[in-house]
């Protein structure tokens, strides 16, 4: 009978797994589609095929930066809410596995609100925004 319980605790954790991956990657996707549409003359999708698309890597005028879902794990035992988040990182040149966050975050939940009062199709604006006004705060010479 405990073996039955356990094996459906580790079922429901996997598939609340899959369910945000999906939710991380549908981010990811409508975030590579704003980029595309409206900022690519100086915002430019490098990578976008990384950890079945759960990350990108962008470039502002030189300067790299990954953008990724992440999901945290929870204990089998808890039945506390799942947070991912949508995380920016710079990509200092010449440092290939070395990652400086950018302070930007971007919560979303099982539902696909993300923040506090946006949604899938929204988010994009403002990230962008945040992520070059971040950009431009760091002072990193651009090429």
């Amino acid at each position: 009978m405990d073996e039955e319980r356990i094996l459906s605790e580790l079922e429901e954790i996997v598939d609340e797994i899959r369910r945000f991956r999906g939710k991380g990657k549908k981010a990811i996707e409508y975030l590579a589609l704003h980029i595309k549409d409206k900022h690519e003359s100086y915002l430019k999708i490098e990578k976008q095929e990384d950890l079945q698309d759960l990350q990108m890597t962008l470039q502002f005028f030189g300067i790299r930066v990954l953008v990724k879902a992440e999901i945290p794990l929870r204990s089998p035992l808890g039945k506390e809410e799942i947070i991912g988040k949508l995380t920016a990182y710079r990509l200092p040149e010449g440092k290939e596995d070395e990652q400086e966050p950018l302070a930007l975050s971007y919560d979303f939940d099982e539902s696909g609100n993300i923040k506090e009062n946006l949604n899938i199709h929204t988010f994009p604006i403002y990230f962008v925004k945040e992520l070059v006004d971040k950009l431009i705060a760091k002072k990193i010479p651009i090429s």
